[in-house]
């Protein structure tokens, strides 16, 4: 069997091949998938509470969250942010121009 583990800010992602078909798909692959999503979601949002961003209102620390897939030969980890609930998320990570509208009223 070859394992094949690639990693980014993003996510966790392991490949299997040359393995009997359903090999890592049960429950003991899922609960160690959803403790490495949990840990990362922990971890960003801990570097969201530091000295480099002030914690404001908290919608971005609370936006976080970690996403689970699977299939017959891969299963990814995601961690991000949901931008309906924080849009401003985005630019915080990877940099950008926030113009300002004016309101007249």
């Amino acid at each position: 069997m070859n394992l094949e583990t690639s990693t980014t800010v993003a996510e966790v992602r392991v490949k299997w091949s040359n393995a009997a078909a359903g090999l890592f798909t049960g429950k003991a692959l899922l609960g160690a998938l959803r403790r490495i999503g949990l840990h990362l979601q922990k971890t960003v949002m801990a570097k969201l509470s530091g000295d480099m961003l002030q914690v404001r209102t908290g919608n971005l620390r609370r936006s976080t969250f970690y996403q689970i897939g699977a299939s017959d030969r891969e299963a990814v980890v995601r961690v991000g942010v949901d931008l309906t609930k924080a849009r401003y998320g985005r630019i915080h990570e990877l940099g950008g121009v926030i113009t300002r509208v004016s309101r007249l009223g």
